[in-house]
């Protein structure tokens, strides 16, 4: 079976985190029968990981996804800006709104990251660029850019 990119469902959590027993199938919560499938094989992953990054928008800061889901140039899960992304797949009843909402940014991002064209109308099976901001390491400076 060929890979193809995951479909992420509404809860942001890793589309790569399932049980032991039925991959596509996960608790809303850590739990030891998590197993993670990002790598070569199913692997367990510690419960704190997973409240921490697997299930939670982070996890698009998770080096095995963005080793998985690679940019559309093949490089890397981060965007030209060094951002993590996630790709949603948009179903048939969903919104732009919706979405964003679930994801924790704006429609507006989401239209910039996708060269959306109004009036939006994004049809079903489509996927999603959805840009989110790296976690901040608290007390960390803010990172600055530097040129070459």
């Amino acid at each position: 079976m060929a890979f193809s990119e995951p479909d992420l469902l509404d809860a942001p959590a890793c589309p790569f985190l399932g049980l032991a027993v039925d991959a596509r199938t996960r608790f809303t919560f850590p739990h030891p029968d998590h197993r993670c499938s990002a790598g070569p094989r199913p692997s367990a992953v510690a419960q704190a990981y997973q409240a921490r990054y697997c299930l939670t928008v982070d996890f698009a800061s998770c080096d095995l996804y963005r080793a998985r889901v690679p940019d559309a140039d093949g490089t890397s899960g981060v965007t030209g800006a060094g951002m993590p992304r996630i790709v949603h797949v948009f179903r048939q009843g969903e919104s732009l709104a919706r979405i964003a909402a679930v994801y924790g940014v704006t429609v507006e991002q989401i239209v910039a990251a996708n060269n959306l064209v109004a009036p939006f109308d994004v049809s079903d099976g489509r996927r999603l660029v959805i840009p989110v901001t790296p976690p901040s390491t608290p007390g960390a400076p803010p990172a600055q850019a530097r040129s070459g």
